[in-house]
């Protein structure tokens, strides 16, 4: 069978039918919309990064999309790839082609970001391509959220004024600081904006927005508070305990019961994006010295180590990463609105 690559920049009238394919892939209800709830991988100006395969009749066997992000703390960032839409039409699994066209994919973005993150349950499928499960994200309870809580009101993001918008992204800055973030555009947030899917709250004193929140995303994160501005309120925080709030893992000293899953799967790159940003989050205190299909050789305050990249990573970012390096605030956060 021949097959032949594109994108839906290149062939955008085929845009509906990927988009069948990834929903029956992903078992979609007929109520929500993939091209919706993940607007930030499916929009217009993305679709470069939408690759397709096409057989000999001009049909869409198969998608790979990719979101290329900046991620760090404070002024610290590298390029990233989130990969996500993943499919293969259901009469061509088990041939070797999605294990081909998924490498194609890696080769060509390896060399542009230090890390590609992905979100799949096939942890298995996606450690034959090197991607390790890392961190963890905390769900603090199971309880709906009632249509009112506290001084929260929910609002319509994409009828904001112009400094309630502003507010809103110096909040999401500010407020993320401190831990590895997407950073995000103006063209990012208005692809934000576009998700229909989600709701925003705000709580205001004096007019100004002091806080807020992000929950639900269609299909893929309901009833999940999956962003909110008050990561480091640890009272407000207790407040919203009982219902399904995702925390980073830094907050896991204070959660009594709570559920926890991975942030995702990780790919790292041997490339100097990857070794420079290791570098400069941990301050020159770690710096890779070799990297190979099996090893990471490293020093730490000036000690040498050797380890393989599983163990590399979840003692940089978890779960449970060394208590060494915590004090270099090492924990990753990625809203559900960025996730693909």
């Amino acid at each position: 069978m021949k097959l032949t690559r594109s994108t839906l920049a290149k062939s955008p009238e085929l845009y509906k039918e990927v988009i069948k394919l990834i929903e029956y892939s992903f078992n979609y209800p007929e109520n929500h919309n993939f091209d919706n709830d993940f607007y930030t991988l499916m929009n217009p100006s993305n679709h470069d990064h939408c690759h397709i395969l096409i057989n000999e009749e001009k049909q869409v066997v198969a998608h790979i999309g990719v979101s290329l992000k900046q991620m760090g703390k404070k002024s610290i960032y590298t390029p990233v790839a989130f990969i996500g839409g993943i499919s293969v039409a259901q009469e061509l699994r088990g041939r070797g082609i999605f294990s081909e066209f998924f490498k194609d994919i890696i080769n060509h973005y390896e060399s542009r970001c230090a890390f590609f993150i992905l979100w799949s349950e096939k942890d298995n499928l996606y450690k034959k391509f090197n991607f390790i499960e890392f961190g963890s994200v905390i769900q603090t309870g199971i309880e709906q959220l009632p249509e009112k809580i506290l001084n929260f009101k929910r609002v319509n993001l994409s009828r904001l004024s112009k400094e309630d918008f502003k507010r809103i992204k110096d909040l999401y800055q500010k407020r993320l600081e401190h831990y590895i973030h997407p950073k995000r555009s103006s063209s990012d947030w208005d692809n934000i904006a576009s998700i229909k899917s989600t709701q925003l709250y705000v709580a205001k004193v004096d007019d100004i927005i002091q806080n807020y929140f992000f929950i639900n995303k269609g299909f893929d994160l309901p009833g999940i508070i999956h962003e909110c501005s008050f990561l480091n309120d640890e009272d407000l925080v207790n407040s919203f305990k009982p219902y399904r709030l995702w925390l980073p893992e830094k907050h896991i000293q204070y959660i009594d019961n709570h559920h926890e899953i991975y942030v995702g799967l990780i790919k790292i790159n041997n490339n100097s994006l990857f070794n420079n940003f290791i570098q400069d989050v941990f301050n020159n205190d770690l710096i890779i010295k070799k990297t190979t299909s099996d090893y990471i050789e490293f020093t730490f305050l000036n000690k040498a180590y050797k380890t393989d990249h599983a163990e590399f990573i979840h003692m940089l970012f978890g779960p449970r990463p060394a208590k060494e390096l915590l004090p270099y605030s090492n924990f990753f956060y990625i809203p559900g609105l960025d996730s693909i």
